[in-house]
């Protein structure tokens, strides 16, 4: 697992058309995402999204989730 400042901060753009860092979303949406990019929600995902393809997204949200859970920081839902 890399250290946090080691790994970079990506952008996501949320259904609604906002932007935000990977870093800054609750856990809950991270999760909510994660189910979203293997199939299991109300939307379809393109294979290529904002220049990285679904492998590339599920990889990026699976590595914050392991530094959120290596280092016990979990943001709760608002």
């Amino acid at each position: 697992m890399k250290e946090k400042e080691e790994m970079p901060d990506y952008v996501w753009e949320t259904a609604d058309g906002k932007f935000i860092w990977v870093s800054s979303m609750n856990t809950k949406h991270i999760l909510n995402t994660l189910k979203m990019l293997h199939g299991k929600g109300k939307q379809d995902f393109p294979d290529f999204w904002n220049g990285r393809t679904k492998q590339e997204w599920i990889m990026i949200f699976n590595d914050e989730m392991d530094y959120r859970r290596t280092n016990h920081l979990f943001k709760k839902a608002k």
